[in-house]
């Protein structure tokens, strides 16, 4: 109401039962599912990678660059957007942000050299990391952070997890990195002179 208030707007519903009162908004809808529809169909195949390897002209390392590169600004808005909302302590978020960072990296490290690209470590790829931030957010949305007292700096609860991702990263980072220097060394093992 308070929306409806600011633009000057008068609410209204429609009629159970009479479909067409809705077709001003979903009318827009069906034209664009539509022409997607159709667009697929001229297209042969709802198979992007497969079209693409069928008509020769498929850009792995292009689209492997421009994933990895909208992935770390992403990843930057979001701790930028989480420290600056107030839930999260900015320097927490960018500490956060540093160790997905060092994890990213690692990843690329571990896949030039292995020849494999790791899409998970500790067991948790990146749809399960991106659930727990959808979790994170709801929590946040239900149960909001409130800021207290502690040892004389201000914190939340959304800190803490803050601090728990961080030491989760880099711990996983040092132990992916004990283990893959160990698998390195036996496959390149030290030349005696």
């Amino acid at each position: 109401q308070g929306l409806m208030r600011h633009y000057e707007m008068t609410p209204s519903r429609n009629n159970p039962g009479v479909a067409h009162e809705n077709g001003s908004i979903e009318s827009p809808h069906g034209h664009l599912k539509r022409a997607l529809e159709d667009a697929l169909l001229l297209r042969g195949s709802r198979d992007f990678d497969k079209v693409a390897r069928l008509q020769g002209i498929e850009r792995p390392r292009y689209g492997f660059f421009f994933d990895q590169s909208i992935d770390v600004a992403g990843q930057f808005l979001f701790a930028l957007g989480l420290g600056l909302s107030g839930y999260v302590r900015l320097d927490i978020a960018a500490l956060g942000l540093a160790a997905y960072l060092m994890m990213t990296v690692q990843s690329l490290l571990r896949a030039e050299v292995t020849r494999v690209f790791h899409l998970a470590t500790g067991g948790m790829g990146l749809t399960e990391v991106r659930c727990l931030f959808l979790v994170a957010n709801a929590v946040f949305y239900f149960i909001p952070p409130r800021p207290f007292e502690m040892a004389g700096i201000t914190v939340t609860y959304a800190d803490f997890f803050g601090v728990v991702w961080i030491v989760v990263n880099v711990g996983l980072y040092v132990l992916t990195m004990i283990a893959e220097l160990k698998k390195l060394a036996v496959d390149e093992p030290r030349r005696r002179k």
